[in-house]
């Protein structure tokens, strides 16, 4: 049984958070770290590589989509939720 690292970045907080799961990073899902944030009507981004752009923040929406790792961690973002949209800067 592996571990994974999910540093994420709430908002435009300048330190990011450490989580930890019980879960191997090739198995991780977006459901697995939606349990341990427990943040409802947030965007998630997570860094992804593009063949055309290179690494890019990709927004995962489906929960059972496998969540992109590098390194044996995952690395996220969730916006600040601004009126009607969302902050994505």
């Amino acid at each position: 049984m592996g571990e994974t690292k999910i540093i994420y970045h709430l908002n435009d907080q300048e330190t990011p958070y450490l989580v930890k799961l019980p879960i191997a990073a090739d198995r991780v899902t977006l459901a697995d770290f939606k349990n341990v944030l427990n943040k409802p009507n947030y965007k998630f981004f997570f860094k992804s590589m593009d063949d055309d752009f290179g690494v890019v923040k990709e927004e995962i929406s489906d929960d059972d989509a496998k969540l992109p790792c590098f390194n044996g961690r995952v690395v996220s973002w969730q916006p600040k939720r601004m009126g009607n949209g969302f902050n994505t800067t």
